[in-house]
């Protein structure tokens, strides 16, 4: 399981970005929010990458995001991506 930092934001988005890109695999498959307490869409941004790195991997399964904070859930639906990260 891949554990987010504590803070995502803009700034630091496309460095989060790359290396959940390089760390899913079909050994990775899980990405763990619970540290996650500082975001911004830049946290949205980084998870959406690495959905595309995943299934880019020819993985036949789902990327599993795990322990999403509400807040970053309800940017996900203000952003109508929530569906397309979060499977429940």
């Amino acid at each position: 399981m891949i554990k987010l930092p504590a803070t995502i934001q803009m700034g630091d988005a496309s460095a989060v970005a790359g290396m959940l890109a390089r760390s899913v695999s079909m050994a990775q498959n899980e990405i763990d929010c619970s540290d996650l307490v500082r975001f911004d869409s830049g946290a949205l941004a980084a998870l959406m990458h690495a959905k595309r790195a995943y299934a880019a991997s020819g993985a036949s399964d789902e990327l599993k995001i795990k322990n999403v904070p509400d807040n970053l859930r309800r940017l996900a639906q203000l952003y109508g991506v929530e569906s397309l990260l979060f499977t429940s």
